[in-house]
């Protein structure tokens, strides 16, 4: 038996054609029929998709945003988050998304390797 084995696995981290196939069809009727309806933006699906999430949730309304910054956007508003707050997130979040914080300027800290970081991104 060789002393030094190494065995080389590629596992991928989402296998999304595996999962259209098992429901192709059910998503394809369903672009089809926003294709037909010419109603892209809101509509009768999105208001659907909101009543069915905060069914799932437990609570009286939900909201559908267009991305995960106008999500952040509405919480921190929602939440009065202001100069003397604080932020505390994922050094995983986009960049980008950091931009939309100046309007609140809050203090903002990633969490790294368990430190603390302080950034500035004015």
């Amino acid at each position: 038996m060789p002393k030094d084995v190494t065995l080389k696995v590629q596992v991928p981290l989402v296998d999304l054609k595996s999962q259209y196939e098992t429901i192709k069809s059910e998503i394809n009727e369903a672009i089809e029929g926003v294709l037909s309806s010419g109603s892209y933006i809101l509509g009768s699906n999105v208001r659907h998709l909101e009543d069915e999430l905060a069914r799932y949730c437990g609570v009286k309304c939900a909201v559908g945003v267009a991305s995960g910054t106008d999500a952040l956007v509405l919480a921190l508003s929602a939440l009065g988050i202001g100069r003397e707050d604080e932020v505390i997130t994922t050094p995983l979040l986009s960049l980008l998304r950091l931009r939309l914080l100046p309007r609140w300027e809050p203090n903002l800290y990633l969490w790294i390797s368990r430190r603390r970081v302080s950034i500035s991104i004015r």
